[in-house]
């Protein structure tokens, strides 16, 4: 994505390397949590700092964006489903919030996951922009992970439907401005990523957008179905 830099997909060693560094980080951050749950009873300081410490990766990550050498109009507008999701991740850690749970789990653990699957942009790990990579999406998955297991939030199905919406809505903003101005936010205008993604198996563009809507619709259905089966609690 940058202009004055050569693009390089990752390695599979390193690709392999990289998810082991996330889920090492997800389990550790979980893991911290309960003890601190347990000693002390409270999450409250230690859920504010993770927020806090998310949202500065946000921060760095769109600065890099926006600096001369890598500014570009139709990749570094803080408009990508990732830039959302850390918002969404560090408000509902520093002031927790259904919707922001809800929004949490079924899109974080949806789509940060499928982004460590099939990372895009420039994964050369001599370049800032890598590891700025890595750590936001790592950051948004195990806020995730941490909201379900540390904070013992459990999805409602009206927070399956709230969600829905909130997809639906994002393909209403973004859509029109990737049409009109040749873009891909978020990865549903008429372009396809530089590296291999699932989007290369659901046909052509504009068909493709309803698979792609309706996949992940079932995923995000799936992700409820345990909590429906197995009980619920309240957040």
């Amino acid at each position: 994505m940058e202009n004055l830099i050569i693009q390089r997909e990752i390695t599979p060693f390193l690709h392999f390397s990289m998810v082991v560094f996330v889920l090492i980080l997800v389990v550790l951050i979980s893991v911290i949590g309960n003890r601190v749950k347990q000693r002390t009873g409270s999450l409250k300081q230690f859920s504010i700092s993770f927020g806090i410490s998310l949202f500065s990766i946000w921060v760095i990550y769109n600065i890099y964006y926006f600096l001369p050498a890598n500014f570009r109009v139709d990749t570094s507008l803080p408009l990508h489903i990732c830039d959302f999701l850390a918002i969404i991740a560090s408000l509902s850690l520093i002031k927790p919030n259904r919707k922001t749970s809800a929004l949490l789990y079924f899109c974080g653990l949806v789509l940060a996951t499928q982004a460590i699957i099939t990372p895009a942009g420039n994964q050369d790990p001599m370049n800032f922009r890598f590891w700025l990579f890595w750590l936001l999406h790592a950051g948004i998955l195990s806020a995730s992970v941490y909201d379900i297991v540390v904070r013992n939030y459990c999805p409602l199905f009206k927070d399956f439907l709230f969600v829905i919406g909130c997809d639906l809505l994002y393909v209403i903003l973004i859509l029109p401005l990737d049409i009109i101005f040749g873009w891909n936010y978020g990865f549903i205008g008429n372009l396809k990523p530089d590296t291999a993604t699932i989007i290369d198996a659901l046909g052509s563009w504009p068909q493709r957008l309803i698979w792609m809507l309706l996949l992940v619709f079932i995923i995000q259905f799936i992700l409820y179905l345990p909590w429906k089966l197995f009980g619920k609690k309240k957040l």
